[in-house]
């Protein structure tokens, strides 16, 4: 018997200390899906609303993800199709032929 009301005392002096939200990132949504799950189930009001703005919030972040993606992907097929760095290559190599061309022989010197 000593040990229950031990055990509720402790109870007691747990329900009693300030309630705290601690905020944590998970190492991968992945993992944290399953809780996720759970407290939209069967947590708290507040719970499940925090839970809600933490999966819009993850949706909105994924959503700019694949259009930065996308971006990036058109500005390199663009690339890909342009004729601007190779009309700047062919101009180095003319300028390059320019200048061997006026070169002195100093060998000859």
């Amino acid at each position: 018997m000593a040990d229950s009301r031990a055990d509720n005392t402790t109870m007691r002096k747990a329900k009693d200390l300030p309630k705290e939200t601690i905020h944590l990132l998970p190492q991968t949504w992945a993992g944290i899906m399953p809780l996720m799950f759970g407290v939209l189930e069967s947590g708290t009001q507040k719970g499940k609303e925090e839970t809600r703005k933490d999966l819009t919030r993850l949706a909105q972040v994924c959503d700019a993800l694949i259009a930065e993606r996308k971006e990036l992907a058109d500005k390199m097929a663009g690339w890909q199709g342009s004729t601007k760095y190779t009309d700047k290559s062919q101009e180095i190599d003319e300028t390059i032929e320019t200048l061997r061309s006026s070169e002195v022989d100093t060998e000859g010197a």
